[in-house]
């Protein structure tokens, strides 16, 4: 139909879709692909190298994060879409589900854990800021419009509003 469009990547396994721009990331890199309006395809346009394969992918307005296999994280910026700067690469706790980011703050959903939150230190370094102690289980969560939602695999979706103080941060509950 000519509403749908494609795009040719080899190897891409994960893929994060906004407005015009397309940003995928594969075994060994992630790559940016603007919309061409003639041809109705993404046209695969800047690139950078992964330290692995990658599993997950996300934005949070102008930072991309890329998990890999082994659980690291790689931060990559795109002020000016739809070019691609790598950050930084962190090595968060192993007994990580999801995460999430919002500014320069790094939310992990941890199972049994629930929720640990950790400040960033130029995409770069981990800060311990705050950490939960409800006895849920947190498998996924998402920033959306300065909320933070919470999968739990027991109770449901938990809505939160975090906090904006970067040194001792907490996460507040919204009932």
């Amino acid at each position: 139909p000519p509403s749908v469009s494609t795009v040719l990547l080899n190897d891409y396994k994960v893929v994060y879709a906004r407005d015009s721009v397309l940003f995928a990331a594969s075994n060994n890199s992630v790559i940016s692909a603007l919309f061409d309006t003639k041809s109705r395809q993404y046209r695969p346009y800047d690139f950078l190298e992964l330290p692995g394969p990658s599993v997950r992918i996300k934005r949070c307005d102008s930072v991309i994060v890329v998990q890999s296999t082994s659980g690291t994280l790689s931060f990559f910026r795109n002020d000016v879409l739809p070019y691609l700067t790598f950050l930084g690469t962190v090595n968060p706790p192993t007994d990580y589900l999801d995460f999430a980011i919002g500014g320069d703050q790094l939310y992990l959903a941890c199972g049994f854990k629930w929720v640990r939150l950790f400040t960033l230190n130029g995409y770069s370094a981990l800060t311990p800021a705050d950490s939960s102690s409800e006895p849920v289980h947190a498998i996924a969560c998402e920033i959306n419009q300065s909320r933070l939602f919470v999968i739990d695999d027991y109770s449901g979706v938990f809505t939160f509003r975090p906090s904006p103080a970067q040194i001792n941060a907490s996460i507040h509950f919204l009932p």
